[in-house]
């Protein structure tokens, strides 16, 4: 008897977990696919589901390899009153996990229709850098530094980040090479005994608007995407009394952990934040060793839609390289100037591009299969207290 009790609870146990294979997927392609499939199904017991895209207007290049656009799905509830907006590909080759997530939560939260919460999936808002595995779009601008409240703040200059250029962003092809390598983690510790560690990440990742072609650049002007997300809040956000604002992101924080990062700690919407995610912790950006940005998305739509609605505005950051240490932030650092310089300089070799595109992916989209079911089951953990907490709102 004890032995069937031990199988029963064994078997029912493993009937829980998740199994992360049946979600993510190693091309933009699929995911367009697997997300119009997912969506169309839930249209298909709710004629109430809207799907519909925005388009990219791109300027400057042809896209031929795939359609410029952001494909999204509003999912409404019985009653219009909260709405939990859930974003992938902020930032192009995380949206390789961000889009994974939003395959799993259309399937695991859509077997019923909830009485005061809509959801909103954003898909793919970058799908140039998710197409080329780049963080950045077409003109190398990071969209989570583009989008600013004021556009003064293009003339905002970074002098931290201006000081240490040459070293951020050689100008030579890329050169593989452990010599190579032990030379960039020479020439960052002499720059932490100088600026500490603290004041070098927060001068690099707060982001820069007079280098064209360095890493963290936020542009010069609005992008295209920009726009084109705007346009899908104009139109489909209206009348809800509290919106939740998920942007899953990955890279930065302890390895297989969600950390979730707000605003500032002092913000007005601190305590409310926190409160609906409690008891886990949000990592504010003004908290040590986690960072503040100029011109990040949820910032910009915090301050242009907060009188319209009770904001709580999240980034969900799936850690995977163990940013918070020494090593772990110069590992993260050294893979950003070195995907940078073989896409703008090019690569002294094809071993020396394979490398640098490896190392890359692995640090947004880790192949380790624990990984990401632990992505996923700690999604799952968040989405459960909050859907919960606004349902009894």
């Amino acid at each position: 008897m004890k032995c069937t009790l031990f199988f029963c609870f064994l078997f029912s146990t493993a009937s829980f977990a998740i199994n992360s294979q049946s979600y993510f997927k190693d091309s933009m392609a699929t995911y367009k696919t697997d997300f119009e499939t997912r969506t169309k199904l839930i249209q298909s017991k709710n004629n109430n589901v809207k799907i519909d895209i925005s388009t990219i207007e791109y300027y400057n290049i042809a896209a031929k390899d795939f359609q410029p656009k952001i494909d999204f799905a509003l999912v409404p509830s019985e009653i219009k009153k909260n709405l939990v907006i859930i974003q992938s590909g902020t930032h192009g080759i995380e949206g390789l996990t961000g889009a994974g997530i939003q395959n799993f939560l259309l399937e695991y939260l859509h077997d019923k229709r909830y009485a005061n919460t809509s959801f909103l999936y954003i898909h793919l808002i970058n799908p140039w850098g998710t197409f080329h595995n780049r963080r950045t779009n077409p003109n190398n601008v990071d969209l989570n530094r583009n989008f600013v409240v004021k556009e003064s703040d293009f003339e905002k200059k970074n002098e931290d980040y201006a000081k240490i250029n040459s070293f951020l962003n050689p100008e030579q092809p890329y050169e593989h090479g452990i010599l190579k390598k032990l030379s960039f983690y020479f020439d960052s510790a002499q720059l932490i005994l100088t600026h500490s560690m603290d004041t070098l990440r927060r001068s690099i990742l707060k982001g820069q608007y007079t280098h064209p072609k360095g890493v963290y650049y936020g542009g010069s002007q609005l992008q295209p995407e920009f726009i084109a997300l705007k346009k899908i809040w104009d139109r489909e956000i209206q009348g809800y009394q509290k919106i939740v604002y998920i942007d899953l992101h990955t890279g930065y924080g302890e390895k297989g952990k969600l950390h979730l990062l707000s605003g500032h700690s002092d913000s007005a919407s601190a305590k409310k934040i926190s409160d609906m995610y409690a008891p886990t912790t949000i990592d504010f950006g003004n908290s040590k060793n986690f960072y503040e940005t100029t011109g990040d998305i949820l910032t910009y739509f915090h301050e242009t839609y907060k009188k319209s609605a009770d904001i709580y505005p999240v980034t969900f950051e799936f850690g995977t390289l163990d940013s918070q240490t020494i090593l772990g932030s110069l590992d993260s650092l050294y893979r950003m100037v070195v995907e940078n310089q073989t896409y703008q300089h090019k690569a002294a070799d094809t071993n020396s591009e394979t490398f640098s595109k490896r190392m890359f992916k692995e640090m947004f989209y880790p192949s380790d299969f624990d990984w990401r079911d632990k992505t996923l089951a700690q999604t799952k953990h968040e989405i459960d207290k909050v859907v919960k907490k606004l349902e009894d709102l």
